[in-house]
């Protein structure tokens, strides 16, 4: 029974989900303390702000950069630690001056493989261990393709939101232009028949 749990408590593994805001010309990172040969499962969207792009930049504890992406609206990633200690996921919002931007985050840390059989020495438990593995994965694919879907439904809502504002604005302007139009062509009109009446 001992074993068993010891399996099932390896299995799990922490999650962080989070929306935050980059401002203009800045840079914002969020750093996690990963054991090695665990698996780090990260997935990120841009749903608010300008052109919903981003600059993204993970690191490993020695600074290295493990992958750097320019502009990116969205992005999952996963990776196993070569070594333990902490680890940077940084987003850079450079690109603009005003802008600032609104980014979903999901960030999730699971034990490794190794550890995770360890436990099972007794061959009576070979195939619980297996179910369960099997069971960790497509749990684990199902909750992230879920905060996938999420994050793009808040970046379709984002987008919608600003083509409904820049299309009343324009019609607003188009509205103004059309009064501005009236009332100089009435205007230019008056004119004319007042300069006709006095000659």
């Amino acid at each position: 029974l001992n074993i068993i749990v010891s399996v099932i408590l390896c299995s799990l593994s922490v999650s962080h989900g989070f929306s935050f805001f980059i401002d203009a010309g800045s840079e914002e990172c969020f750093y996690e303390n990963v054991s090695q040969n665990e698996s780090i499962g990260f997935t990120f969207q841009v749903v608010k702000g300008g052109k919903l792009d981003i600059d993204m930049r993970i690191l490993d504890p020695n600074g290295r950069v493990i992958t750097a992406d320019k502009r990116q609206t969205e992005g999952r990633y996963a990776f196993t630690a070569e070594s333990s200690g902490s680890y940077a996921f940084c987003f850079g919002n450079a690109m603009s001056s005003v802008t600032r931007k609104i980014v979903d985050m999901d960030l999730e840390v699971g034990g490794s493989f190794e550890e995770e059989y360890q436990p099972a020495s007794e061959d009576e438990l070979t195939p619980l261990i297996d179910a369960l593995s099997q069971l960790k994965d497509s749990v684990k694919r199902i909750i992230n393709d879920q905060k996938y879907l999420k994050m793009r439904d808040f970046a379709h809502r984002a987008t919608n939101e600003s083509t409904m504002s820049r299309v009343f604005w324009w019609s607003v302007f188009e509205l103004v232009i059309l009064f501005g139009s009236g009332f100089f062509q009435i205007y230019f009109l008056r004119r004319s028949f007042e300069r006709s009446s006095g000659i």
